[in-house]
C-alpha cells in the first residue's frame, strides 16, 4: 500500500492553513499574546496580578508559567505588574 502524500489545491489542510493567524495578527488583536513561549495572552497575566494576587514577576511566574521561556515577554509582564502596583492618586476630601 502506498500512501500519497502530494497536496492539491483543494486540499482541506491547506485551505484550514491559510486562514491560521500569524504572529504579527496576533500582536495587534484586543488580547495580545506576551509569552510566546507559552502563548500566555495579555488578559492571563492581568488576571494573575488583579485576582490572583501576583505581585512580582515570580509570582506570575508560578501562576500562569508566563516568562519561564526566553524571557522575552518580562518587560511586558513587568509593564502590567508596575502600572498595577502603583500608588493610586487620592481624591480630595472635601
Amino acid at each position: 500500500m502506498t500512501l500519497s502524500l502530494r497536496c492539491t489545491p483543494h486540499d482541506p489542510a491547506i485551505t484550514l492553513l491559510q486562514f491560521r493567524p500569524t504572529m504579527s495578527q496576533l500582536e495587534t488583536s484586543a488580547d495580545p499574546i506576551l509569552c510566546r513561549c507559552f502563548q500566555v495572552r495579555q488578559s492571563t497575566i492581568q488576571d494573575c496580578v488583579t485576582l490572583l494576587g501576583a505581585k512580582n514577576f515570580t509570582d506570575v511566574r508560578t501562576t500562569c508559567g508566563a516568562g519561564q521561556g526566553c524571557m522575552a515577554c518580562r518587560r511586558r509582564i513587568q509593564a502590567i505588574l508596575d502600572q498595577r502596583n502603583a500608588p493610586q492618586p487620592r481624591l480630595p476630601q472635601e
